[in-house]
Parts: structure tokens; C-alpha cells; sequence
């Protein structure tokens, strides 16, 4: 019998990604899939790109592959703390 599945089930990679980009956390809301990345301190603002994702599955210690997601662009920005 095959098992729904949500995005919940989900884990996710990223394909060849720039030095110091990384999947922060991953996760379903209310409006459907969130993917929120890091940027360490060695990576220039302005930095462009696209980014692919792998989504796979993990079932007793094996990894599921469950497609690639379509390529993201992307673009660095300064961290702007606000200063009180």
C-alpha cells in the first residue's frame, strides 16, 4: 500500500552550492515549503546564482531520493542590523 506523504517526510540538499551556502532548516507552513539558507561570514554580498535542491527521504539509515527541485536564483545581502 503506498503511504502519503507530506512535506514534513522531507529532507533536502544542496547540489554543488557556492562556498558557505548552506540549508539552514527546512519545513512545511502554512503556506507550503520553506527553505531558509545561511550565508557564512566568508561570502560576499552580491553574490548571485542559482541553487538546486535535492529532496530525499530518510528510512532505516538509507536515503530515499525524491527529485529535484527546479533551479533558485539567489542573491547575498548585507546584513542590516538595526542599531538601537
Amino acid at each position: 500500500a503506498a503511504k502519503n506523504y507530506s512535506f514534513s517526510d522531507l529532507a533536502f540538499d544542496l547540489v554543488e552550492p557556492p562556498d558557505g551556502i548552506t540549508i539552514d532548516k527546512a519545513g512545511p507552513d502554512e503556506q507550503g515549503l520553506v527553505i531558509q539558507l545561511r550565508a557564512d561570514a566568508k561570502v560576499e554580498p552580491g553574490l548571485k546564482g542559482n541553487l538546486i535542491f535535492r529532496a530525499f527521504r530518510e528510512y532505516n539509515g538509507r536515503r530515499s531520493p525524491q527529485g529535484t527541485l527546479p533551479a533558485m536564483p539567489f542573491e547575498v545581502v548585507a546584513n542590516k542590523k538595526k542599531k538601537k
